[in-house]
C-alpha cells in the first residue's frame, strides 16, 4: 500500500505472477504494466492473467502500438527514449521516465480522492515528513483562529459606528 497519498498498491513482478502472485489480485483492482517495448512476454503473461481476475489494466510503454499499449485499456505513452548507457540497451532512462510517470499517476489521483493533510498525517505521523506536516497542520489551525478573530473584531467595530 502507498497510505501516504491514500492509494493502496503492490509491486507484483511479472514472474512471480505467474507463478501465484496473481492470487493477491481482487476484485476492482487496477494493474499498471510497465514494459518499454510493450512486448516482454512475462509483463504480458501477468497482464492478461491481471485481466482475466480483475480487468482494469494501465500500460505504461512506448507505444500505443505495442501489444500492451493494445490489449490494455489505458495506454499512457512514452515515446521514443534513448536509453544512457554506452550501448544504448540497458534500461536506464526509460525506467526514470515511466517512474516519473508512474509517481504523477499517484499524485493525480490522491488529489481527485481529494487526500488532504489530515489524511497523510494519519498515515505518515512519523519522521521528518511527518513533522513538517504537523507545522503546516498547526500554521493553518492558527491562521484559521486569527482570521475569526478579525472577524469578529471587524463586527464590534462596526456596530460601534
Amino acid at each position: 500500500c502507498r497510505p501516504q497519498t491514500g492509494t493502496c498498491a503492490f509491486f507484483m513482478h511479472a514472474s512471480e505472477a505467474l507463478h501465484g502472485d496473481l492470487g493477491s489480485v481482487r476484485a476492482g483492482d487496477v494493474c499498471i504494466a510497465i514494459s518499454y517495448s510493450g512486448e516482454t512476454q512475462e509483463t504480458l503473461a501477468a497482464m492478461r492473467g491481471f485481466q482475466k481476475l480483475s480487468g482494469g489494466c494501465v500500460a505504461i510503454t512506448s507505444s500505443s502500438r505495442s501489444t500492451m499499449g493494445r490489449e490494455c485499456d489505458v495506454c499512457l505513452e512514452l515515446g521514443s527514449i534513448t536509453e544512457l548507457d554506452h550501448n544504448r540497451l540497458a534500461p536506464t532512462a526509460s525506467t526514470a521516465a515511466a517512474m516519473a510517470l508512474g509517481d504523477a499517476l499517484t499524485v493525480v489521483i490522491s488529489k481527485r480522492r481529494g487526500f488532504t493533510r489530515r489524511d497523510f498525517d494519519l498515515y505518515h505521523p512519523g519522521g521528518q515528513l511527518g513533522l513538517q506536516n504537523k507545522i503546516a497542520l498547526a500554521a493553518g489551525e492558527l491562521g484559521e483562529k486569527l482570521l475569526q478573530e478579525d472577524r469578529k473584531g471587524s463586527h464590534r467595530a462596526e456596530e460601534k459606528l
